[in-house]
């Protein structure tokens, strides 16, 4: 450490100078964090933090400044002042409380059944598929919220469940005349599943779904001391586009939550970035799969 005093007419100034090298710029965030506490020592050691930096030390010290009077201004006039009018104010009344309500997200139309206009002919079918149809957008309008879309995974599950493979599920032993039909009521459900799917699945949906699975992961991760089912195609790509979203986050999700303060005690396994992102990358990311489904579908 050196010390040098410099006199200068009007300032103060200590300057310090040091350097801590680190691997890479998130490294800070792991291991033991010796560069944060302030030690210096220069023992040989592979820590990244532990390296010593050089410290010079500058004192500028001012002159004593000469204090002068100053002439008194001159006392003002007093003038009469007019009493100000008080005006009366309303009494303030309490704000009610805002209870938190279930947030829905609806798209126009869809719990909707459409004008399919007059038939050519009588057909039993058609009949047996519109019918299906408009079974389909009830249970979607009864059970979820009036066509909530946020719940359209959860009512392709139960669609499935109730009509697909349990009142028009196909019976080789059936009458064929009403297997047939049958048939044509599983097509009008199928199709309705998929207009709800279209309608309620936007461009952004799956990445957000993804990026939420993340940030749960993390939030799991960093707390203080499915079988896979069919549905349609939309909506398995929509999971897979969100698992693959969910397993690329895993690191920067982590990182963003350390930014924001937060004490995450699992991160001191770790003793650099890479080794956290290697985590994330191997271990973390098996929990997206589960995760996606899980919210997507249950």
């Amino acid at each position: 450490m050196i010390y040098t005093k410099i006199s200068v007419p009007t300032l103060l100034v200590i300057a310090y100078i040091g350097g801590v090298v680190g691997e890479s710029e998130y490294d800070a965030f792991f291991g033991s964090n010796d560069a944060l506490s302030g030690s210096n020592d220069a023992s040989d050691t592979d820590n990244i933090f532990d390296d010593a930096g050089a410290r010079i030390t500058i004192i500028i010290e001012p002159p004593t400044r000469t204090r002068t009077r100053r002439p008194k201004p001159p006392k003002p006039r007093s003038t009469p002042t007019s009493t100000p009018t008080l005006v009366p104010t309303e009494t303030p009344t309490s704000t009610p409380t805002l209870v938190p309500t279930k947030t829905i997200q609806k798209r126009t139309g869809i719990c909707a059944v459409p004008d399919r206009g007059s038939e050519r002919r009588p057909s039993q079918c058609s009949s047996a598929r519109n019918a299906a149809y408009e079974e389909a957008v009830s249970l979607f309008q009864s059970r979820f919220y009036d066509c909530d879309c946020y719940e359209v995974g959860r009512f392709s599950v139960s669609a499935i469940d109730e009509l697909l493979e349990r009142k028009y599920k196909a019976d080789e032993k059936g009458n064929s005349r009403q297997e047939a039909l049958k048939k044509c009521a599983r097509d009008g459900v199928e199709r309705y599943i998929n207009d709800a799917a279209k309608a309620c699945i936007g461009p952004s949906t799956c990445q957000d779904i993804g990026f939420l699975v993340t940030d749960l992961i993390i939030t799991d991760f960093c707390a203080l001391p499915s079988t896979t089912r069919y549905n349609n195609n939309l909506l398995k790509e929509c999971a897979s586009e969100a698992k693959q979203v969910c397993r690329g986050d895993l690191f920067g999700a982590l990182i963003d939550f350390l930014k924001g303060g937060y004490e995450c005690p699992a991160k001191d396994q770790f003793g650099s970035a890479a080794d956290a992102k290697g985590f994330m990358k191997d271990e973390l990311s098996k929990q997206c799969t589960a995760r996606v489904e899980e919210l997507l579908f249950d």
